[in-house]
């Protein structure tokens, strides 16, 4: 059972395109939450056909016209189905077939303005609240310690501190990763 995020930064252009496949292939996914995509709505299912043919796909263009989370999984793999999604994230119900291994998933790409995110922290908040097993992740423009910043502010801020009072509230940690601070791997 293999899954994953990346941030692609725009999806449009081919050598995009091609580096989320050698991603995809590279790490033997079959199921993945693509984020920040600015891919419009006429174009989406051209370029994730792209990506994979015989994947099914979701987006989130009912929330913001740049579809910024997509979610794709291999049918024959996994059981996907919509839970829930805004113009920050896509939330799905995950079936992994061959375990029969059911749980939650959250793909978030959390807007840039601290104010904008607070939608985001109420219904991740919310979601604590079920009762199965749940993994949230991808880019929440947004750091819990001070030791993740990459240049920029090196104090603490009242929306680092909205995003720690969530992540407490409904008991999401972080999983152990290897690599580079800015670039890493699940172990």
């Amino acid at each position: 059972m293999r899954f994953s995020s990346w941030n692609v930064r725009g999806l449009n252009k081919s050598p995009h395109q091609n580096e989320l496949i050698k991603f995809i292939l590279d790490n033997h996914l079959d199921f993945i939450g693509v984020l920040e995509t600015k891919v419009k709505l006429h174009n989406a299912v051209c370029i994730s056909k792209k990506i994979n043919r015989a994947w099914k796909w979701l987006y989130n263009y009912d929330y913001h016209y740049n579809g910024l989370v997509w979610v794709g999984w291999n049918p024959d793999i996994w059981d996907i189905t919509l839970h829930s999604s805004s113009a920050q994230h896509i939330t799905c119900n995950a079936h992994f077939i061959e375990k029969d291994i059911h749980f939650l998933v959250t793909f978030v790409y959390a807007f840039n303005d601290g104010a904008d995110r607070h939608a985001l922290w109420s219904h991740l908040s919310s979601l604590g609240t079920c009762l199965m097993l749940w993994c949230v992740l991808g880019d929440f423009n947004c750091i819990l310690s001070l030791n993740e910043v990459s240049g920029g502010r090196e104090h603490w801020t009242p929306e680092m501190q909205s995003f720690k009072d969530c992540v407490v509230q409904v008991g999401l940690r972080h999983v152990h990763t290897v690599g580079d601070l800015f670039t890493w791997s699940l172990v």
